[in-house]
């Protein structure tokens, strides 16, 4: 640092001395505090950069996107156990009303509480009810955590392909091969729009 008559090398200012110089005509205070902000200044220029190293934050990247694709994982198996819940249940729903025809009565609302009483009085049709809303109660609760747009996809056309194939094991008609290239489209459908999802989110 040179002028006015003055010479202060780096480390002089450093320290806060001035070793050469000439004494007519000096600020000393202006000096002393330029000589201060010096030091201040290379401590800050020399303080190591804050913040993760490299290896550290690709480490910490790495293991958010491992938990989020576990994470997605856990929601499209929820949604698939509600779509089994929900399809696999209806067959025997509409077998677990069978007769309930023969319920007669002159008076509605006597209709209406004699029927509930036939359904509710009978195990084939309480059961399936009983897993069937089970399987509502999870899909509300994942609703808490998963995209809407897959969760509204994903269970509601699973719920069909389960309830066809439920159907097909009870020995009902399922519609032949339109139906079976159905399925598959509806398998395919979904797969590219559960990929699309977590790759875009991760």
């Amino acid at each position: 640092m040179r002028g006015a008559g003055i010479s202060v090398t780096l480390e002089e200012a450093q320290d806060g001395q001035v070793v050469q110089g000439v004494a007519g005509g000096v600020d000393w205070e202006v000096l002393s505090f330029v000589a201060n902000h010096v030091s201040v200044l290379h401590k800050v220029v020399s303080k190591p950069p804050l913040g993760l190293p490299d290896g550290e934050k690709a480490a910490s990247g790495t293991a958010n996107t491992k938990d989020h694709i576990s994470g997605c994982a856990v929601e499209v198996c929820c949604l698939l156990l509600v779509a089994l819940l929900w399809g696999g249940t209806n067959p025997f729903l509409k077998k677990g009303t069978e007769g309930i025809e023969k319920v007669k009565s002159r008076n509605i609302v006597i209709q209406l509480f004699a029927e509930i009483k036939f359904l509710f009085l009978n195990y084939k049709y309480l059961v399936p009810f009983l897993l069937n809303q089970s399987g509502s109660v999870i899909y509300y609760y994942t609703l808490a955590t998963t995209d809407l747009s897959l969760a509204v996809l994903l269970s509601n056309s699973l719920t069909f392909l389960f309830t066809l194939l439920t159907g097909k094991l009870l020995g009902e008609e399922i519609g032949g091969k339109q139906a079976l290239i159905g399925m598959l489209l509806i398998i395919v459908g979904i797969t590219l729009c559960v990929a699309s999802t977590v790759n875009k989110e991760s």
